[in-house]
């Protein structure tokens, strides 16, 4: 079309797999991840099952993860250097109620090593998953073991998960007890949606320092994102378009550094 422009969206695909000891909740945590549910009753995985997440990663990119969910038992490890071809990353699960599933993840790593390589000749990078974390609340020893562990073993690093929990109710239960002085230092951000009566010809957001901000003269709707903490209120962005993960980044790494300086959090 003369004078216009076309816009291309770009499409990734990443084979990515988890791998764990049997029972260690590799099936849970994919179904958690891509379809949100978690079920009570346990049903051990037979043979290779698969799963696809799809990413809206900016405007113009779109990442689907293929997750590739490998069986633990001994049996399947014999035939896994089929299953391993091709991938671009791995996550190797433990159980945190079974610490000897821990010793067995450096095994699930040399045996990914040992049978597949990244185009480059470099080892497939690999994550540690810590899952069950709900039933091990407080244990801050494995917080430093962990650490220690995932640079001897060569992770590149490691998250608490739990299919069976949102992960945000474990940490926030672990600082119900927090002085208040110390939930003081604590930033939020969020966006939200303002409603508007009227027309939208004309919208404006201003607040005044040590008050909350306000809109005014206007009609429509507006999004702004915004940064707080129990000692104030500060920076209000008003989003244009529609927000993604990159741009929501892009105002996080503009505007929170700032504002918790401001709201002297650090």
């Amino acid at each position: 079309m003369a004078g216009g422009s076309v816009s291309v969206c770009t499409e990734c695909l990443f084979k990515v797999l988890v791998i764990g000891e049997r029972g260690v909740g590799k099936t849970s945590f994919i179904t958690r991840y891509v379809n949100m549910r978690f079920k009570e009753e346990y049903k051990a995985s037979i043979g290779v099952d698969f799963a696809l997440k799809t990413i809206e990663w900016d405007n113009k990119t779109v990442v689907r993860l293929q997750l590739w969910d490998i069986a633990g038992q001994e049996r399947i490890r014999n035939m896994s250097r089929v299953y391993y071809k091709e991938a671009m990353g791995a996550f190797v699960v433990f159980d945190t109620t079974k610490m000897e599933t821990l010793e067995a993840a450096s095994q699930w790593k040399h045996d990914l090593d040992s049978k597949v390589r990244l185009v480059s000749g470099s080892p497939v990078p690999p994550v540690l998953l810590a899952n069950k974390c709900d039933q091990t609340e407080g244990n801050k020893e494995l917080s430093a073991l962990m650490d220690n562990y995932c640079k001897e073993k060569g992770f590149l690093g490691w998250f608490e998960t739990s299919a069976k929990v949102c992960c945000f109710t474990v940490v926030a239960k672990r600082h119900l007890k927090d002085s208040q002085t110390m939930r003081n230092k604590i930033p939020w951000s969020d966006e939200t949606k303002i409603e508007l009566f009227g027309l939208n010809a004309k919208r404006h957001i201003w607040r005044k320092p040590g008050t909350i901000p306000t809109v005014k003269q206007g009609g429509g709707s507006i999004m702004p994102w915004g940064c707080l903490s129990a000692a104030g209120t500060w920076i209000l962005f008003r989003i244009e378009g529609k927000i993604n993960r990159a741009k929501y980044r892009e105002i996080i790494y503009e505007n929170l550094p700032q504002s918790a300086q401001d709201l002297r959090l650090g």
